[in-house]
């Protein structure tokens, strides 16, 4: 889980509303979850 997190938080796994929330970190978990 761990990995998927920083692979999203490196910008791997695009994201729209990674860029406009200050809180990329739980919108990745929202993501993966």
């Amino acid at each position: 889980m761990d990995y998927l997190i920083n692979q999203c938080l490196s910008g791997l796994i695009p994201i729209d509303n990674q860029i406009r929330l200050s809180h990329s970190q739980f919108t990745c978990l929202q993501y993966i979850a």
